[in-house]
């Protein structure tokens, strides 16, 4: 069995962010109903990254201190960078001046900075979970990620599945329901 904590999930958290950019760069910012929605899912965007964030905290940093202790300082520290940078771009979207071409270049920008950011971030996850595989016996791995899964509601489950699902290659989505852990939630 192969337990990996970020892939499925980074892909869903790409593909959100990379076609959440297209939509913004190519908005036209002078119509309010446009960025009212663009606003709107900006800010969703945000809060399932932000919710990402604590989940990888709670469930998997700790045996990831356990294996790899600095490893997971930094990790835990570009979190907090990302929240950073997140609530920049929140009052960045929030702002009430008049919406125009500028503002939603501006937008445009800080969000692409952000996704810089956060790509590197993924990758340095992404790249750690071979060295914690082989550092960690599989009830270490199991416990960590059902302890994951089972902290969710049938709906926090299936709003997952709504995301995941369409950036999973033929295989992975194939592979996933036999894979993942059973859930006892709530």
């Amino acid at each position: 069995m192969k337990i990996d904590f970020y892939t499925q999930i980074h892909k869903a958290l790409r593909r959100l962010l990379f076609n959440l950019s297209i939509k913004i760069g190519a908005a036209d910012w002078t119509n309010p109903q446009i960025c009212k929605e663009i606003y709107d899912e900006l800010l969703q965007l945000i809060a399932l990254l932000k919710v990402h964030a604590h989940h990888e905290e709670k469930y998997f940093h700790p045996l990831i201190a356990k294996k790899l202790k600095k490893e997971e300082m930094e990790l835990h520290h570009e979190h907090q960078s990302q929240d950073q940078l997140l609530e920049e771009l929140i009052a960045l979207t929030t702002n009430k001046k008049e919406k125009n071409n500028d503002q939603g270049l501006k937008v445009y920008r800080a969000f692409n900075r952000f996704i810089a950011y956060y790509l590197e971030h993924l990758e340095k996850e992404e790249s750690i979970m071979p060295i914690l595989i082989e550092r960690s016996t599989i009830d270490e791995l199991l416990s960590a990620l059902n302890g994951l899964i089972q902290s969710f509601t049938p709906q926090e489950l299936n709003d997952s599945l709504v995301y995941m699902l369409p950036a999973l290659n033929p295989q992975e989505r194939a592979n996933f329901t036999q894979v993942a852990p059973k859930s006892s939630a709530k």
